[in-house]
């Protein structure tokens, strides 16, 4: 799916204390193909979702204390400039419409609402904050690596994938482990981090300086954190840390590749629910493309759009019995990349500790991979909702 920051769909936030009056507007939006990323109907509970969240636009309601929601506002104008704010109030009197534009709302909405004045609200806010963004930069985007099954690579792929995403000089990639267990990418990456998110919110308390100083730097230029590296300490994460973490790291990288925990809890499902992009990793065989199934339909009870993910093939063998259209008809949902099953250079990364990306650069595995990292960064490919590599998956599928 494309995002505000590529002038496309916005992400909203939903304050409303009329329940049906909420679920009439996110409907709504996502019929639009926009993606509404949390609602609540308490204003304090707004202002943290907010917070964690940043997202492109808020639908608020004025409660019964105008002037307590305008300065509301008024705060949130000062810590989120570039945000879009949509007022919804039952008073339209000329006194409540100036104030709220003078606190820094852009957007002023009586109730009931009418959705095709919502509509040209947003319509308005799109074109005033895509000049804003240009001017301005994007925000990060977040790559969610997710197994269809244990063992299929998730780990090798998210490490090699963030170097890739390298590729480019000044383009800041955070790794995150988000193994609610004990992970794999330091060892991967050979580095000891003296940190863990885990241990790092004792106090209960998340800003930017102490983010800092959990991440481990690798000699590439790449950043990881580890969420934690003693399972006993798993239940220190709450689902609540997910959006104020994320929306965090969106500030200081312009990509994060997350390597997610296969277990789905509350905490995974709110990291899946914020990622930009869902890569779905599966291989050939059935077992694997049975769970690869339950996943998309999973993902689809959960209104995860289809264009947010994205699926690939690792360990790729052409001749094998199983093709990548009997994975695709099986899944329905086209294959985005593939992975070539290459088995010398990661036996040697391994070994060596260091990912194929560094260990053997000039594999085809290797190339694979900066294909896949340069296609995720094109933008108009993911607007489409199309692989940008048809020709050679064409070319795959007719040999397998």
């Amino acid at each position: 799916m494309s995002d505000a920051r590529n002038g496309g769909s916005f992400r909203f936030v939903l304050i409303d204390g009329d329940e049906l009056a909420r679920v009439k507007i996110k409907q709504h939006l996502l019929s639009s193909g926009f993606r509404v990323i949390g609602e609540t109907e308490d204003q304090k509970a707004g202002i943290r979702l907010i917070r964690g969240l940043h997202p492109d636009v808020i639908i608020m309601e004025i409660g019964a204390d105008a002037g307590a929601t305008l300065d509301v506002v008024r705060r949130l104008r000062e810590e989120l400039p570039t945000m879009g704010l949509i007022l919804l109030s039952r008073d339209a009197s000329p006194e409540l419409i100036l104030g709220s534009v003078r606190a820094g709302a852009h957007e002023f909405l009586t109730i009931p609402i009418d959705l095709t004045e919502l509509d040209r609200a947003v319509e308005r806010l799109r074109k005033m904050m895509a000049h804003m963004q240009t001017a301005q930069g994007r925000r990060g985007r977040t790559l969610a690596v997710y197994q269809t099954k244990g063992g299929v690579g998730s780990s090798s792929v998210a490490t090699n994938l963030a170097l890739s995403l390298l590729a480019e000089p000044e383009r800041r990639v955070g790794l995150v482990d988000f193994n609610l267990q004990v992970g794999d990418l330091a060892l991967m990456l050979d580095i000891e981090p003296e940190h863990t998110f885990a241990r790092g919110i004792e106090d209960g308390t998340i800003d930017e300086a102490k983010l800092q100083t959990m991440l481990a730097r690798h000699r590439s230029g790449l950043r990881l954190l580890t969420i934690t590296d003693r399972p006993e300490e798993s239940d220190l994460i709450l689902r609540n840390h997910i959006p104020e973490l994320f929306g965090l790291l969106n500030t200081m990288f312009d990509y994060v590749v997350v390597d997610v925990n296969r277990h789905l809890d509350e905490r995974t499902l709110e990291l899946l629910d914020l990622a930009d992009t869902i890569l779905l990793i599966s291989t050939l065989d059935i077992p694997t493309i049975r769970n690869a199934r339950r996943y998309v339909d999973l993902f689809e009870r959960l209104e995860i759009p289809k264009e947010r993910i994205r699926l690939i093939v690792n360990r790729f063998q052409e001749g094998t019995s199983i093709t990548i259209r009997d994975l695709e008809n099986t899944v329905g949902t086209e294959v985005f990349w593939s992975l070539p099953n290459e088995f010398r250079p990661m036996r040697a990364a391994i070994d060596s500790g260091n990912p194929v990306l560094l260990d053997s650069p000039r594999s085809r595995l290797a190339r694979s991979y900066r294909e896949l990292g340069a296609a995720l960064c094109e933008r108009p490919s993911e607007e489409n909702g199309t692989p940008p590599n048809q020709d050679s998956l064409q070319s795959m599928q007719t040999s397998g």
